[in-house]
């Protein structure tokens, strides 16, 4: 993905459509009718007569549509038309939180990984049980094969579990 340059606008896209327009909708829902400091009233400050909500509508989201490129350029003018400097700060931050939020997630997800300084004797010693280990079914990377190693050891009842303690 690439990174918007400094003084480059921030626009909606496809990949950002629907946080900026879930973001935009519950801004608009938050603030009633023309809550004081809330978007609809800071909207109706900034002197457009036409009634944003509605316009906003317009823009709604339709998951089954193959080519949302209309209602993402829809939901762009309207965010031109009525959002402030500010207004447009503040989704902008809200999507880019979104994002760190969901790649956060995903990574969650992978197993974290560990780095461990062998001496040569001992990585030789690993690869040669990784490779017999091999031998017997599919090949195994070491950290398998330390998985593997620890099993056998407590099937022989030489490690006890947490539990067996």
């Amino acid at each position: 993905m690439k990174k918007a340059k400094q003084n480059e606008p921030f626009r909606i896209k496809k990949s950002n459509y629907r946080t900026a327009y879930d973001y935009l909708n519950k801004k608009l829902e938050e603030g009633g009718k023309y809550k004081h400091g809330s978007l609809r009233s800071e909207i109706k400050d900034h002197g457009i007569a036409d009634d944003p909500v509605l316009n906003f509508r317009l823009c709604l989201y339709d998951g089954f549509s193959d080519d949302k490129h209309e209602k993402v350029e829809a939901l762009h003018q309207w965010c031109e038309r009525y959002l402030l400097p500010k207004h447009w700060k503040r989704m902008r931050d809200a999507i880019r939180q979104h994002d760190k939020r969901q790649k956060s997630k995903k990574s969650s997800i992978v197993e974290k990984k560990h780095s461990v300084d062998l001496k040569s004797k001992g990585y030789h010693a690993l690869k040669r049980l990784s490779e017999a280990f091999g031998k017997l079914g599919k090949p195994l990377d070491l950290s398998e094969t330390i998985s593997v190693c620890e099993d056998k050891l407590y099937e022989a009842g030489v490690l006890k579990s947490d539990w067996d303690i």
